[in-house]
């Protein structure tokens, strides 16, 4: 860590520790035998801080890393298979990342000697520690007991559940189409469903819950990274009563989910 860093920052902390959480676990998962570092850099003229995230692990030949923040890429066939994973958490952190009006690069990689990402963003400095406060009046959510999140990216649902960490929600979780259909009741008063799971389409596990159950008195809200108005469309007419856009935030997130919750 520099000497100039400042103790405190103004910034969606979530979102950042995510961001950390997705670079971090990833130079891990491929140095399992050598070390990660993490070093912090503050630019006082230009207010950005810079987060480099240094491994020694496999690397990458420069054709493999020219796709890396693409979504569902990973280096090659045999990283795939060797190291599991969505091929999301790069492409996720980068996106955040310009969000919050920055970037994320990759600054070298070579094989078998490691690689090396550089995360820069703009902060506002502050004195002391202050937490993030919603625009919205959030005593919507007190309508809300229990919530379904269905969604095969862990750091989707570690966010769902970060964000309502404050409120007295039960929120339980299913990663694949089975994993719902074991796990879903009609005690939940919300389901998120993510539609690109890997066993099966959201709206396809909707019209198969729908053929067999009551679920008038429950809300099933769409959560998807897609937000085209006709995609938004059709899950309005199968029958989805809201949507959840990602990346979200604790307001959007609210929205989604209590928007229209009693129709």
């Amino acid at each position: 860590q520099s000497v100039v860093t400042p103790m405190y920052i103004k910034t969606d902390s979530t979102l950042l520790k995510q961001m950390l959480i997705n670079l971090a676990s990833n130079a891990i998962k491929f140095s399992r035998d050598g070390h990660v570092i993490i070093n912090i850099d503050f630019e006082q003229s230009t207010s950005m801080l810079s987060i480099r995230v240094v491994d020694d692990g496999i690397g990458m030949t420069e054709s493999e890393s020219k796709n890396i923040f693409n979504p569902f890429v990973q280096a090659n066939a045999k990283v795939k298979k060797d190291y599991k994973g969505t091929g999301l958490g790069l492409p996720i952190t980068k996106e955040i990342s310009e969000l919050f009006g920055g970037e994320l690069k990759l600054v070298k990689t070579s094989p078998k000697e490691g690689t090396e990402f550089e995360l820069t963003f703009p902060v506002n400095v502050t004195s002391k520690r202050r937490r993030v406060k919603s625009s919205l009046d959030l005593s919507t959510l007190d309508k809300i007991n229990k919530i379904l999140v269905v969604d095969d990216v862990k750091e989707n649902r570690f966010l769902l559940k970060y964000y309502l960490r404050d409120f007295p929600i039960k929120i339980d979780e299913a990663s694949n189409a089975n994993d719902f259909f074991e796990k879903y009741n009609d005690s939940y008063d919300v389901v998120l469903m993510d539609m690109n799971l890997p066993d099966m389409h959201g709206i396809d596990i909707f019209k198969k819950l729908k053929s067999n159950s009551n679920i008038s008195q429950q809300k099933f809200v769409v959560f998807s990274a897609s937000s085209s108005s006709d995609e938004r469309q059709e899950y309005l007419r199968e029958g989805f009563s809201n949507f959840v856009s990602k990346p979200f935030n604790l307001d959007t997130l609210t929205l989604g989910l209590t928007q229209n919750f009693n129709h």
